[in-house]
């Protein structure tokens, strides 16, 4: 997974920000994540990251 941080600001990019309150969210309420669930987040996650950086 790459990088979640950005080192030139050393802050976390808001959407990558979302997208990891929202898994917390899940893994803290809902106690069950299917695997397909839990790729999904992490595609998104990744996607978002990769888009943040790209800027």
């Amino acid at each position: 997974m790459g990088r979640i941080r950005d080192s030139r600001k050393n802050n976390i990019s808001p959407d990558v920000r979302h997208m990891l309150g929202e898994l917390e969210n899940y893994l803290r309420y809902e106690r069950r994540l299917s695997e397909d669930n839990i790729t999904c987040i992490l595609r998104d996650i990744r996607y978002l990251a990769k888009r943040y950086y790209q800027r």
